[in-house]
């Protein structure tokens, strides 16, 4: 069973993206669009019209999957019969760390209804998260936008982030979670990781710790969990409060990036394979269930 993740590729930026092919050479069963899909622009941080959110974000989109190689990956999932998870994060819903305050909340709405109409992703409801069982694990996407708000008005809300209602199916679908392996998506990262911008980037350890705690209490110590994220422009790991979490982020958007992880899941472990330009987001090791732990000494890659 072969997963591919990526977030964060700027078409604006990056007109070219043979990235894609590398991805496409894996063959995933699963290809995961974690975030950052496209990115609107900064003066776009502030639009308060639904229609011209919709206009810009289906643009968007729409190059987007017209770049060829990206396009040649989207054509060779469906000729595979494989499937497309996808998910928004702030740049692809309403702009960089925006959430609903006082606005139209049909901008949400709308921002919910072109992620749908760009990629068909699966729903729960009218919601867009979900969950996706295959042989050997659990996969659920989670929708960390829709529902939160500022971390000031939410970091003691044990149902921030996420809005009751998914909580309440996350839980169940965790506690009834039979297969080897449960993996669990969040397009901002969980945990705080080490060198992440104070100011700049989201994490719901900082920002909404009763919803970190919540999440945490479901997954600690629970061999074959682990946490995939994006967000922050890099590859990187973390292993802390008993949970793995993955992070895999910029695919295509500056020409220092290309940076996606690759995983393959056998019935006893899980290799991940983190690649990327620059040596500090290389990574290749193994996960035994036997033994759920990152490797004290993570290896690089070759």
């Amino acid at each position: 069973m072969k997963i591919a993740a990526a977030s964060c590729a700027k078409i604006k930026w990056m007109r070219e993206q043979p990235v894609w092919d590398e991805i496409r050479d894996f063959e995933p069963d699963i290809l995961l669009l974690h975030g950052d899909n496209v990115y609107l622009d900064v003066s776009d941080n502030n639009i308060q019209d639904p229609n011209k959110l919709r206009e810009k974000l289906r643009g968007l989109y729409s190059e987007q999957k017209k770049e060829k190689h990206f396009k040649a990956l989207l054509d060779d999932i469906h000729r595979r019969n494989a499937k497309l998870r996808a998910i928004y994060d702030d740049h692809d819903f309403l702009g960089n760390n925006r959430v609903l305050e006082n606005d139209d909340p049909d901008l949400a709405i709308v921002a919910r209804e072109e992620l749908i109409r760009a990629f068909s992703v699966p729903q729960t409801g009218n919601e867009v998260y979900s969950q996706t069982e295959t042989e050997l694990l659990d996969l659920i996407v989670l929708d960390t936008r829709f529902y939160r708000r500022k971390s000031s008005d939410n970091v003691s809300d044990r149902n921030g982030i996420l809005g009751e209602s998914q909580w309440l199916w996350l839980e169940e679908n965790i506690h009834t979670c039979k297969k080897k392996f449960l993996i669990v998506v969040s397009s901002s990262t969980v945990h705080r990781i080490d060198g992440q911008s104070i100011e700049n980037n989201e994490n719901w350890e900082r920002d909404h710790t009763q919803a970190f705690n919540r999440l945490i209490s479901l997954l600690r110590n629970r061999s074959g969990a682990l946490i995939i994220s994006g967000d922050i422009h890099k590859n990187d790991l973390c292993d802390r409060d008993g949970v793995i979490e993955i992070v895999t982020s910029g695919v295509a958007r500056d020409d220092i990036g290309n940076n996606y992880g690759l995983f393959t899941f056998d019935s006893d472990k899980v290799t991940v394979d983190m690649r990327g330009i620059h040596p500090s987001n290389q990574f290749h090791f193994e996960i035994s269930l036997d033994n759920w732990r990152l490797p004290q000494s993570t290896p690089r890659a070759n």
